[in-house]
């Protein structure tokens, strides 16, 4: 995994850096003794992503056996506010952890989480405060991969992405304008990509 792991000693606000390893282990020699906050950002970010609903993981619950003697002392479970409050949480927190991170952005944008608007409104209003000049000229263009994606999907298949508005793929088209590389042959290299996703 290779995630960048850092402790804060909280009476000194000295921080000690650390890299895990393939396995996810760590450490931190000659730390001293004290109390740290710990915070490894990779693997926080990864986690909220992997938590959040896409549209075509989402089932039914199975429905509750109530005659069974196990089954009495079972609570309600989640409702469905508290459920979308999480799912809330944890996409202003991914949105948030993205900060410049094409590989982020691609990962928040391919496939899209099923949430509700606001988180959607926050993704597409964060996405277009990029300095979307400055990322097409760098060397990858993940971002401009995912936004092709999504607007390659969202015109070829039917009834996808249903949360996504006109007005949000209006805004799609202008990112992804603007993360046109000056470069010609970068411009147009995705056209040669085994399966390219076409903006017809």
């Amino acid at each position: 995994m290779n995630a960048p792991v850092q402790a804060s000693n909280i009476a000194t606000a000295t921080v000690y850096r650390a890299t895990t390893s393939a396995s996810g282990n760590y450490s931190l020699p000659k730390l001293p003794v004290g109390t740290y906050t710990l915070v490894v950002p990779d693997v926080g970010f990864t986690l909220c992503v992997s938590l959040m609903p896409r549209r075509q993981e989402m089932v039914m619950s199975t429905s509750q056996p109530r005659w069974r003697p196990w089954a009495a002392d079972r609570g309600d479970g989640v409702s469905q506010a508290e459920y979308w409050e999480y799912v809330a949480g944890l996409f202003t927190r991914a949105v948030t952890w993205a900060g410049g991170d094409q590989a982020r952005w691609a990962q928040l944008l391919s496939p899209i989480a099923d949430v509700p608007q606001e988180q959607l409104d926050l993704l597409f209003t964060r996405l277009e405060a990029l300095p979307l000049a400055r990322l097409a000229e760098q060397p990858g263009d993940a971002i401009r991969r995912a936004v092709r994606k999504l607007l390659h999907q969202k015109r070829t298949i039917e009834r996808i992405y249903r949360h996504i508005t006109a007005d949000h793929i209006a805004r799609l088209e202008a990112v992804y304008k603007r993360l046109e590389p000056s470069d010609r042959v970068r411009r147009c290299a995705w056209l040669f990509d085994r399966h390219p996703d076409l903006l017809s």
